[in-house]
Formats: C-alpha cells, structure tokens, sequence
C-alpha cells in the first residue's frame, strides 16, 4: 500500500505521469496530457513535449526503408534469370550441368 506523498495521509491509488510518485485522487492534478503531482511535473512534461515536437519537425516526413540483404539477393537472381532467358540461355539446364560436373554423374 502506498501513501500519497501531498498529503501523507491517503491510500494512493494513482501514480504521476512525470515521476510517478503516488498521489491520492484528492490531490491529482488532471491535465488532458494527464495526472500529475505537482505543477513542477506538468510543466516537466510540457517541455518533455516541446523538445519531441522539435525533433519530430525535424524529421524528414518520407523515410528511407531498408532493403533486407535477402530482398536485395533475391531481385539480383530475378534479373540475372530474366538477362538469361532474353538471351535464349536455359538458366535450369545450365545448373543441371553444373551439378553433374561438381558431383562427377555425367
């Protein structure tokens, strides 16, 4: 059981967004970002919240996804197949070939 630490005398059953200390719903204080203990924590918070939008203003609205390494090898092949076929070039014979020459069966 906690108490709350405004008035140290209630059960608190909330917690500050800011620093979650415990506080009774006697002395929260609600926002529409939250409950706090403390003006201090509010105004935290409002700073907390300043300092993102900044860095979300700064941010390039269209990210640059990564290719995974797999993706990349598996368009490689299909390119590397479609050159083949468009040169008449059996891509499946070839490896066939291939096998049998790497494991002696001719």
């Amino acid at each position: 059981m906690s108490i709350c630490i405004k008035c140290l005398k209630k059960e608190a059953t909330l917690r500050c967004k800011m620093c979650h200390s415990p506080i009774c719903r006697n002395c929260v204080i609600s926002t529409p970002v939250g409950i706090f203990c403390s003006e201090l924590c509010i105004q935290k918070m409002q700073s907390h919240i300043e300092k993102v939008k900044e860095i979300d203003k700064n941010k390039p609205i269209i990210k640059r996804k990564r290719i995974p390494a797999i993706v990349k090898f598996i368009i490689v092949l299909i390119a590397l197949w479609l050159v083949a076929h468009f040169l008449g070039i059996d891509i499946v014979a070839r490896i066939k070939q291939l096998i049998s020459l790497l494991t002696g069966k001719v």
